[in-house]
């Protein structure tokens, strides 16, 4: 859009045109306030303009100047990096643009829906983290921009193989609590244990007695649940008795980490409210002892 005005009631004419005044559009009648939208111009390219004016009593005067165009956004330099330090398989996409626009990165496994992610940001330097892909798959994107003027440039469609996930879940906010199940001779104690993955796996629990050792002759399972909050339940123990366990984990790519040994100990017996009125009156009266053992 070119706007100006004159002192005078005049018309005017617009020249323009690369190095020299290829184009000459007259504009009707008389006035001394003037705008015209130039278009089907070149991007990013410089271009000489002339108004000429003419009064009433047939004055002419003009003005001039060199007038740059802006450039349309282009993309260049799209690359991609595989994230190894994240559970799930994530991939770093970084491209430039020759002006400042927005960052848009739209992907797809190939055969499935697109999805995109969108920064608002304008600026000449482009990074977006995809996270949650699938491993060993095959994955279509482009990267698309948006500069102040509404102009928009998209980059070619990039294909490429997603790697084979090597890395084994970390296992943490482990947490354990004893309590007991029946009462008197036939009392047991149980630990539960609490722990959470940064990815979801299957995982069990491998105890044995003792505060430590390499003996771990029980195991709690959850086979085939997969999941990222694990509640496991260790049964049948001995009251009152140490415990040594460690958690066992595989995520669905068969990566296994096995925690560092934990120590437990088991709950304690409760008397039956039976036995506990027994040994009372025996210690008050002593002739309940027989039936106690």
């Amino acid at each position: 859009m070119i706007s100006w005005q004159t002192n005078y009631q005049a018309t005017c004419s617009i020249e323009y045109g690369l190095g020299s005044y290829d184009y000459t559009i007259e504009l009707p009648g008389y006035a001394t306030s003037f705008s015209y939208n130039l278009d089907n111009l070149l991007a990013g390219t410089n271009y000489q303009l002339r108004i000429k004016a003419q009064t009433f009593d047939g004055s002419e005067f003009s003005t001039g100047l060199t007038y740059s165009t802006p450039p349309l956004p282009l993309i260049s330099g799209i690359r991609v990096q595989s994230l190894t330090d994240k559970a799930a398989t994530g991939l770093k996409v970084n491209w430039s643009t020759n002006i400042e626009t927005t960052s848009s990165i739209f992907y797809n496994q190939k055969g499935e829906a697109r999805k995109e992610i969108s920064l608002s940001d304008k600026i000449k330097e482009h990074e977006i983290t995809i996270d949650n892909l699938a491993d060993n798959s095959i994955y279509e994107l482009f990267a698309t921009g948006t500069d102040q003027y509404g102009n928009t440039t998209k980059s070619d469609t990039i294909t490429f193989t997603t790697p084979i996930d090597t890395r084994p879940p970390k296992v943490d906010n482990i947490s354990t609590e004893s309590s007991n199940v029946g009462s008197g001779k036939n009392d047991i104690a149980q630990i539960t244990v609490g722990y959470t993955t940064d990815e979801s796996a299957e995982c069990s629990i491998e105890y044995g007695e003792g505060i430590s050792g390499e003996n771990y002759s029980g195991k709690a399972t959850n086979d085939g649940i997969f999941e990222t909050n694990h509640l496991s339940v260790v049964s049948d123990l001995k009251p009152q008795n140490p415990y040594h366990f460690r958690i066992n984990c595989s995520d669905k790519a068969g990566n296994t980490t096995i925690s560092s040994d934990q120590t437990v100990i088991s709950g304690e017996i409760t008397q039956s409210v039976f036995s506990i009125i027994l040994k009372t009156l025996n210690s008050l009266f002593g002739w309940a002892k027989i039936l106690i053992k």
